[in-house]
C-alpha cells in the first residue's frame, strides 16, 4: 500500500511538472481561455509597511508528494529553497570564480532546511539593490502571467521584495512557512 501511494504521488507530481513545462508557443491558447490567478493575498501589518502572509493564499504541494521527493516535510514553502532566476542570474554569471549553488548547499542544516532563504543569500552575497530586485521579479511575474502560470501555486510563487529586504530571518521564515 505504501508503494502504491508513493507511486501515485510521484505520478501526480510528474503530471503537474509536465503540464507546467509543456506550455509552448507552438500550441497557443486563446487569451479568453487563459486563466490567471491574482498574486497571493497580502495585507499590511500594524505599521503599514511590511506585508503579512495570509495562510491559504498559496496552494501547496501535497505533503506526501514533498515527503517522497525530499524525504522529509520542509518547514518552508518551495520558494525558500529557490533562486527566482531571470535577470537575477546575471549576478551569478558575472562572478565566475564563486559557486553560489555550492555555497547555498553548504548552509543546509541537519534537518534538511536552509539556515536562511536562498533568495536572501543571493541578495546579500551580490549586494543586489532592492530596485533591481523588484524590476527582475516584476519581469518574471509578467512572463509568468503571459504563460498562464498560477502564481498562487507553490511551484510558481515569486519572492516578495518587501519581506526579503527586511533581512529579518525570523520574519522571513514566518512569512514563507508551510502551513
Amino acid at each position: 500500500m505504501k508503494k502504491f501511494l508513493s507511486c501515485i504521488s510521484i505520478i501526480s507530481l510528474m503530471g503537474i511538472l509536465f503540464v507546467a513545462c509543456n506550455k509552448t508557443i507552438d500550441n497557443p491558447t486563446e487569451p479568453s481561455s487563459i486563466t490567471t490567478s491574482q498574486p497571493p493575498t497580502i495585507t499590511s501589518n500594524s505599521n503599514g509597511e511590511i506585508p503579512e502572509y495570509i495562510p491559504g493564499s498559496i496552494k501547496l504541494f501535497p505533503d506526501l508528494a514533498i515527503i517522497n521527493e525530499r524525504g522529509y516535510l520542509p518547514k518552508h514553502r518551495e520558494i525558500w529553497h529557490q533562486i527566482p532566476g531571470g535577470d537575477l542570474n546575471m549576478y551569478m554569471e558575472k562572478d565566475k570564480g564563486f559557486d553560489f549553488d555550492k555555497y547555498v548547499q553548504s548552509l543546509i542544516l541537519p534537518d534538511g532546511e536552509l539556515s536562511e532563504m536562498a533568495c536572501v543569500l543571493l541578495v546579500k552575497h551580490y549586494n543586489i539593490p532592492k530596485e533591481d530586485f523588484e524590476k527582475a521579479i516584476e519581469k518574471l511575474r509578467k512572463h509568468a502571467i503571459e504563460d498562464g502560470w498560477d502564481l498562487t501555486h507553490e511551484e510558481f510563487e515569486l519572492p516578495n521584495a518587501d519581506i526579503i529586504y527586511t533581512f529579518d530571518n525570523d520574519l522571513i521564515s514566518e512569512y514563507y512557512r508551510r502551513e
